[in-house]
């Protein structure tokens, strides 16, 4: 994974690394770092992919990071501001 490379019809524009919460099984709370590939594709739509869902060449966009709005049904895909 690196800046250029193409997912299907999105073009990998930055890679940065966050602080992200994890849970184990018992629900205890960890603090881990982890790299994110920001995507943007074409006609402007903006997705985030964790690099733990890339490796293997996964090229699965669903597995993108996703949140839950306030109104509305269902779950949306995070824009990069949000991360």
């Amino acid at each position: 994974m690196k800046v250029g490379s193409k997912i299907k019809s999105f073009e990998i524009v930055e890679i940065i690394e966050r602080t992200v919460n994890e849970y184990n099984d018992y629900g205890r709370k960890k603090k881990v770092n982890k790299t994110f590939a920001l995507l943007l594709s074409d006609k402007g739509e903006e997705r985030v992919l964790m690099s733990d869902k890339y490796k293997g060449g996964n090229t699965n966009l669903n597995d993108c990071q996703r949140y839950a709005p306030t109104f509305g049904k269902g779950l949306k895909f995070a824009k990069h501001n949000m991360i």
